[in-house]
Parts: C-alpha cells; structure tokens; sequence
C-alpha cells in the first residue's frame, strides 16, 4: 500500500514539475528578442519531432544490406583485420 502512495505521489511531482518547466519556457520564449535563441530552440524542437538524421533511399539500403551480411556471418572481426592490416603493412 505504501509503495502505491509513493508511485502516486512520485507521479503528481513529475507532472507538476513537468507543467512548471513548460510554463517556465513559454515565459522565457515569450518574452525572449533574442532570434538567435528562438532559432535554437525551434531546431530543438524540429529535431525531436523527428528522426535527427534523413537518410536517402541509398543510404538505408546499404545499412540493410549491411545488416544482412552481418546475419550471414560476411564480416571479419575488428582485431583479425588489423591483424591482416598490419601483416600486409610489413610486406610492403
């Protein structure tokens, strides 16, 4: 019983803390002339609406193929690869 008070209460702060930190931006954005700030704040919140980075049709299906190459076992681990590096960089 007194873990659920505690849960509830716990969740009442975190809304309130949360509705005082949206008033305590819309005040400061309100009364705010500096573009530079309000720029920032817009690429902020443009940001995480959506995913940060755009990727190009290419771009995905290289990952995808990438990943699938990774199911197949078609990669070399980090360390034989340098191992590999190193060994060709002697012979040169």
């Amino acid at each position: 019983m007194k873990f659920v008070i505690f849960e509830q209460a716990e969740k009442e702060y975190i809304m309130d803390s949360t509705a005082q930190i949206k008033r305590n931006l819309i005040s400061r954005i309100q009364n705010s002339s500096n573009i530079n700030f309000l720029k920032a704040l817009q690429t902020i919140i443009d940001s995480s609406e959506g995913s940060l980075i755009q990727l190009t049709q290419e771009q995905q299906s290289s990952i995808e193929i990438g990943r699938n190459e990774i199911k197949n076992g078609d990669f070399i681990e980090n360390d034989k690869l340098i191992s590999e590096l190193k060994e060709w960089l002697t012979k040169k």
